[in-house]
């Protein structure tokens, strides 16, 4: 395997979603892929103080969910990384143009539904 490739699998990936079956899933399809630093959580309230402890080079997000959603997760990420580049790719079952632009305005870097 060359280094490039390496690198990308060895790539910090945070999961957040509410729903810990959609986790186990993306969880089990990085795996198989052979992605080593795979981290989730059901709770969106935690993805800043995860981000703070591991600086993820991507992180998968849904939108709705309780206590924050994913477009509040994204503005509080646009606060906490400022000048740096974390690209966030929004998986969710919402297929609504307002909530794609939402997200994509808040700093997505892509809206996969």
């Amino acid at each position: 395997m060359t280094t490039a490739l390496n690198s990308i699998y060895a790539a910090k990936i945070l999961i957040v979603d509410d729903n810990a079956a959609n986790v186990a899933l993306l969880e089990a399809i990085l795996d198989e892929d052979e992605f080593e630093n795979l981290y989730s959580t059901t709770d969106p309230r935690q993805v800043i103080s995860l981000q703070q402890q591991h600086e993820f080079d991507l992180i998968l997000l849904d939108i709705r969910m309780p206590w924050l959603s994913g477009i509040e997760v994204l503005n509080l990420l646009k606060d906490e990384i400022q000048d740096d580049y974390l690209p966030v790719i929004v998986l969710t079952a919402q297929t609504d143009a307002e909530t794609r632009q939402s997200a994509l305005e808040a700093g997505a870097k892509d809206f996969i539904n």
